[in-house]
């Protein structure tokens, strides 16, 4: 995670020559696509109950954060990906985790941040709280996190092609 956080910084003066202004870095990684069932990976930093983060990872992220304010550069911060939320035993332990990152990014006072609450979370296959697969519930994380973080942007994503009805 050292390592991938230092040569992530290290190629921002690159992208932002090439004109890139915002990039996706999530608390719980992501998906090694095509290459390692993600299923099989512990890359979760949240506390079962949700009630706190890794240290490591904070100082990395804050790392980010820094290092792409100084460049005019906005991150995404997504706090959930599908096969790591498999670690959250109820909506709760979803709900405090929500509130503890999102306090913590005010916390850092950052402005440079867009919350994305979980990665395509519409995806099936995935075993994890109903909030997590639930619009009505996704809404519900994203005013808890807008409203915890100092009314940073929040949003969540879906897989493409396609939108869910109102």
């Amino acid at each position: 995670p050292e390592q991938n956080t230092d040569e992530l910084i290290a190629a921002l003066p690159q992208w932002y020559a090439a004109g890139l202004r915002a990039f996706t870095v999530g608390f719980q990684g992501g998906g090694p696509c095509f290459t390692t069932d993600a299923q099989t990976i512990d890359a979760n930093p949240f506390s079962e109950d949700g009630l706190t983060i890794d240290p490591a990872c904070l100082k990395r992220m804050e790392r980010i954060l820094k290092a792409a304010d100084s460049f005019g550069m906005v991150v995404i911060v997504s706090y959930f990906y599908m096969a790591q939320c498999r670690f959250f035993k109820s909506n709760r332990a979803v709900e405090n985790a929500v509130r503890t990152a999102s306090a913590w990014l005010k916390h850092t006072g950052y402005k440079n941040v867009i919350i994305e609450v979980e990665n395509e979370y519409n995806i099936e296959g995935f075993p994890r709280p109903s909030w997590l697969i639930d619009p009505a519930g996704i809404t519900e994380l994203i005013q808890i996190a807008r409203k915890a973080s100092g009314n940073l942007p929040c949003g969540c994503s879906e897989t493409g092609g396609h939108f869910t009805p109102q």
